[in-house]
């Protein structure tokens, strides 16, 4: 198999790593820190890395491939200035940051999400743009760069008690990406810039990790286990679990939805010194969360039940 890239150095795994992150020992030095949310293959931002080997770059991105992308120009580039975060955004920022760390953040481009039921996917809704203006320093700016005229009427709409002094102007191109030559070929020759300048410093804290409580258990009867989600401020869904009796194991695959934070986590059930131990699966990036809580709650719950629920409603 072809190698797809030759090295991880820059990609840093935040969900395993200890929070917040100290960027100079990431980089090996304090320098001016920029952040590009949603860099796609990551051509903007490396170009600006390599025009600005003085400053510290650190992309965050949805998707693997974009990651995979990035590392592959990072290293044909021979720049080492720039480190890759995997997820969310809206679930980074308030996590990995520190309060009045970054001199610049940008998005160039980010999926408008046009249609009406989707505009919940959007980003930079006030409650986000107030998490950035906490992570930027006095007079720092976030710039968002789209083609998409509603959605720049909807940014602006978000501003409001964010803490900018907001600036919106008609730009030709300029940033050379992929989205941009797409627009530029499809006839569109406009794009809209957004500026916003941190005036009002707004304090969002960092959101640390809850303090999560695993449980013991004398027994665990796998023929009753049915654990039940549940809705609400929080939301568990129980997709799949599985049990290997000769090791002792029950594996439970879960998705937890809270109003900050979404994710897809194993939680397992496994027999030590004769006691079952149900704990969030090691190694699985699971947020200490309020909701992944309750996910082991719900769970604790159903291993605690003795016979299957149409036994005991008799």
């Amino acid at each position: 198999m072809r190698k797809s890239y030759p090295t991880l150095d820059s990609f840093v795994h935040w969900r395993e790593t200890e929070r917040p992150i100290v960027w100079a020992d990431r980089f090996g030095r304090a320098a001016p820190l920029e952040v590009e949310i949603g860099y796609g293959n990551g051509e903007y931002l490396i170009r600006r890395a390599t025009e600005h080997p003085d400053r510290n770059f650190v992309g965050i991105e949805l998707y693997w491939e974009s990651i995979k992308r990035a590392m592959r120009r990072i290293k044909r580039e021979g720049v080492d200035n720039v480190r890759l975060l995997l997820g969310d955004a809206s679930e980074i920022l308030p996590r990995v940051f520190e309060p009045g760390t970054l001199d610049h953040a940008y998005s160039l481009f980010p999926c408008p999400w046009p249609k009406g039921r989707h505009e919940h996917h959007r980003l930079f809704t006030t409650a986000c743009l107030q998490v950035i203006n906490s992570r930027l320093k006095p007079n720092a700016v976030l710039k968002i760069v789209t083609d998409h005229a509603a959605f720049r009427d909807w940014v602006l709409s978000q501003t409001n008690g964010a803490g900018f002094d907001v600036t919106c102007t008609e730009k030709p191109a300029g940033f050379e990406t992929k989205y941009e030559r797409k627009w530029i070929e499809s006839g569109q020759q406009i794009f809209y810039e957004i500026n916003m300048t941190r005036a009002i410093a707004i304090d969002r804290p960092l959101t640390g990790d809850y303090p999560m409580k695993t449980y013991r258990l004398d027994d665990f009867n796998a023929a009753a286990f049915a654990p039940e989600g549940c809705t609400g401020s929080v939301v568990v869904e129980f997709k799949e679990w599985i049990f290997d009796p000769d090791r002792e194991k029950a594996m439970i695959r879960a998705f937890v939805g809270e109003p900050d934070m979404k994710q897809n986590v194993w939680i397992e059930i496994a027999k030590k010194d004769g006691v079952w131990i149900l704990r969030p699966a090691i190694g699985g990036g699971a947020i200490p969360t309020r909701g992944l809580q309750v996910a082991l709650d719900r769970v604790r719950d159903a291993a605690l039940r003795k016979r299957p629920r149409e036994v005991q409603a008799e």
